[in-house]
């Protein structure tokens, strides 16, 4: 094991992450997490996750297993870690949440020495992990070996323009520490350097803004913990992304970029607010470059996306092919009211405004039925003509609200 996988293990076995308490945000749903929606969202395929096999690779404490678990009730799930007591507890958070079975497997396992897995899988989830091991490169082909042909692996990265601030204060508490390798010395000093700086200085706002970003998405308990500040402050070894040194990445280890998973942050319709002449201005980029500008002016802390082996291309289905389709409609989304509009709303963060029709056409769809028959029956009670019908069909269909099977 090399000194910085032991530096590494040595933290997340005095410091286990993420130090969300067990028990806590269990009805949280996370749609990274659930395969058949992940799936159809990157490929325009339905797949059903019975008896498939998913892999979460730095599992931690064991939150993301746990969603995998409640959101692939049917999957078989590996999940490993470097460190043990990080193992422990995530075993104790799914026997808390009453979904640990004979389905879930959990092993010690250091990605950089990955043991022969003897399987495939057809989901591979490893977040906030490469950028803390000695060879993310390593890592990242480690993982692919496992990875099926047509299956999807879904990464994190930490971002340099968007953890900027939070670099600088990490190279701060290091040169103020006597023991680089003392986390608790880092610890303490990083949280003197916080109560010293004054409210205006760009640290200070980037940590009281992370702390309370902390607080309002997971708990106070969880902003407060050493475990969070010392990962984030103090962590043995982190690296950081640009966009160019991610697609080289992906592109050394024979992956293809799939989407972001907050896909529409990247929208450079939305980064310049529909101003027409930036937008004209950037159909001359490539999409990298596009992305580039958006990391620019955005500059998120990490880069969640997804990756594959093959080159997935979303079909694109005539009206006659579409007619000849069932739909399953997604159990994630909601009707939601607000004031006297309605709203279909769904994980992606998507609204929709509905009409009377609308609604109707959309209960009906939960029956699973024939499209064709569908859009002949409602365009006799709504006078709506086949395309109008159809277009809202697919409409549904490109925010994943709907798929077709």
């Amino acid at each position: 094991m090399d000194k910085i996988t032991c530096a590494i293990k040595k933290q997340y076995n005095q410091f286990p992450y993420p130090s969300i308490p067990i028990g806590d945000l269990q009805d949280v749903f996370l749609y990274s997490t659930n395969y058949e929606f992940v799936n159809y969202l990157c490929t325009g395929v339905y797949k059903s996750a019975k008896n498939i096999k998913i892999l979460d690779a730095g599992c931690g404490t064991g939150y993301s297993t746990l969603k995998l678990a409640q959101q692939n009730p049917e999957a078989q799930i590996f999940a490993f870690d470097l460190s043990e007591n990080s193992l422990k507890m995530a075993k104790e958070r799914l026997e808390k949440a009453e979904v640990l079975s004979d389905q879930i497997h959990f092993f010690e396992a250091d990605l950089m020495n990955l043991p022969d897995l003897k399987q495939t899988f057809d989901y591979i989830v490893c977040t906030g992990v490469l950028h803390h091991t000695s060879s993310p490169e390593l890592g990242i082909n480690n993982l692919s070996k496992y990875l099926k042909d047509d299956a999807i692996m879904y990464l994190m990265l930490y971002s340099e323009y968007g953890r900027f601030y939070l670099n600088q204060t990490r190279k701060a508490i290091k040169l103020l520490q006597s023991d680089q390798e003392d986390l608790n010395e880092g610890m303490e000093i990083g949280k003197e350097l916080f109560g010293s700086l004054n409210e205006n200085n760009p640290l200070f706002i980037n940590y009281q803004r992370s702390y309370n970003a902390s607080t309002k998405i997971i708990s106070e308990d969880f902003a407060d913990s050493e475990a969070q500040f010392i990962d984030s402050y103090v962590n043995a070894h982190e690296r950081t992304y640009n966009i160019e040194q991610l697609f080289e990445l992906l592109e050394k280890n024979n992956l293809h970029f799939l989407r972001f998973q907050d896909a529409n942050n990247w929208d450079i319709k939305k980064i310049f607010r529909g101003n027409q002449k930036l937008i004209d201005k950037c159909s001359y980029l490539s999409q990298k470059q596009k992305y580039q500008l958006g990391e620019i002016i955005f500059a998120e802390k990490n880069f969640a996306f997804f990756t594959a082996k093959i080159n997935f291309q979303k079909p694109i289905f005539s009206d006659e092919e579409l007619s000849k389709k069932k739909i399953l409609v997604s159990k994630f989304n909601k009707l939601i009211q607000i004031d006297d509009e309605i709203l279909i709303t769904n994980p992606l963060g998507n609204g929709m405004q509905f009409t009377e029709e609308s609604i109707v056409i959309y209960n009906a769809l939960f029956d699973s039925g024939n499209i064709s028959d569908l859009i002949i029956n409602f365009a006799k009670m709504f006078g709506m003509n086949y395309l109008q019908t159809l277009g809202f069909i697919r409409e549904l269909e490109s925010a994943c609200i709907l798929f077709f099977i």
